[in-house]
């Protein structure tokens, strides 16, 4: 039997595991509610339910206080300002909403050296690195970033016409983003997750012609960083939605994963038909409607169709398209889980596992 690290691994070099790989996050209502069913500590729920991958994020610098206002809202270190509406905090305030020369070259972008940035981070990896693949999780890469910082329609608006002040913004990000994934390359991470989310539900953000033009350069210089700290780490990109128009040039520029294939809006089966020979996957199985609203049977239903389509010959890490959510029944993650374990590859071809 393999341990999650070499099941990973083993899955990414497009080999056939015993097993298909898995790997979810959690909301933090359901990662309470799991913890008290499972009897652990909320940091122990990934290894604990039988994640093969640990991830591993940065903090805020040492010394960095949190702003709280009195409406509940607050600060982050780039003077972002969010409220809590729903489950999620979202954006109430911009920064550098007005776009000016003056406020965008006054601004001080975080230091991504500072004390205290990857501490927990190296405590996970101590405590897995033996055991579990270890992804670093950067969140994102320079889009999103932008338009936290100036607004959403803004952004959109300015990176068309070409201002060079979005250009400025996406690359001093860029370098927070290079610096922070590089040392966590250092630290001996298995995968590296970057990205930004450039899809919808029915196609692309923003046309390829422009994410090519602005985003796609960025993009190949921070994997180059990565792979020249360590030429075998294994680098995820997510995109939300449909980016279906962009695939190949996440294959020419060395993406080796790509995160998290929606089936509401690219069909799994057909990208691996078409990429799957380059690229392994990891995700695919529907957050929006199957985990939430599905009955225990249509989850390992799809689970099985996932793990027939696109993970026959490896190349597939299964997980759910999003962070699992509070409306998801606990029924529904334990069925997923099970019917991996239910699921292996011993004994089968490749050929006849495909054709179930």
């Amino acid at each position: 039997m393999l341990t999650p690290r070499e099941r990973v691994l083993k899955a990414l070099n497009f080999e056939l595991p015993d097993r298909v790989p898995v790997f979810n996050s959690f909301t933090p209502e359901v990662e309470q509610a799991l913890a008290e069913y499972l009897g652990c500590s909320k940091d122990e729920v990934g290894v604990k339910i039988g994640n093969d991958v640990v991830r591993v994020a940065f903090d805020p610098p040492v010394g960095f206080e949190t702003l709280v206002l009195e409406d509940g809202s607050f600060y982050d270190e780039w003077g972002i300002r969010y409220q809590k509406i729903g489950y999620y905090y979202e954006i109430v305030e911009h920064p550098l909403a007005s776009l000016t020369e003056e406020a965008v070259l006054k601004y001080s972008f975080p230091d991504p050296l500072a004390s205290g940035r990857l501490e927990r981070a190296k405590e996970l990896i101590r405590r897995y690195k033996e055991t579990h693949a270890i992804m670093g999780f950067l969140g994102s890469t320079n889009f999103e970033p932008t338009w936290y910082l100036v607004g959403f329609e803004k952004t959109l608006v300015e990176l068309q016409r070409d201002n060079p002040l979005i250009d400025y913004l996406l690359d001093g990000i860029l370098q927070f983003f290079m610096a922070i994934g590089k040392q966590m390359v250092a630290l001996g991470v298995d995968l590296i997750m970057c990205g930004d989310d450039v899809g919808t539900q029915r196609g692309m953000l923003i046309s390829p012609s422009l994410w090519r033009r602005k985003l796609k350069p960025r993009l190949e210089k921070l994997v180059r960083s990565f792979k020249e700290v360590n030429p075998r780490v294994k680098v995820v990109y997510h995109s939300d939605g449909n980016i279906l128009p962009i695939i190949p040039d996440l294959i020419e520029i060395e993406i080796d994963v790509l995160n998290p294939v929606q089936p509401k809006c690219m069909d799994p089966a057909e990208v691996k038909k078409l990429y799957g020979d380059r690229l392994s996957f990891f995700g695919t199985i529907d957050e929006q409607e199957t985990l939430p609203f599905g009955s225990v049977n249509e989850v390992r239903k799809e689970v099985r169709e996932r793990i027939a389509t696109v993970g026959y010959n490896g190349g597939l890490i299964l997980g759910a398209t999003h962070n699992i959510q509070p409306d998801t029944p606990l029924r529904n993650i334990f069925a997923l889980y099970d019917e991996v374990r239910n699921n292996t590859f011993s004994g089968r071809s490749v050929d006849s596992f495909s054709r179930r």
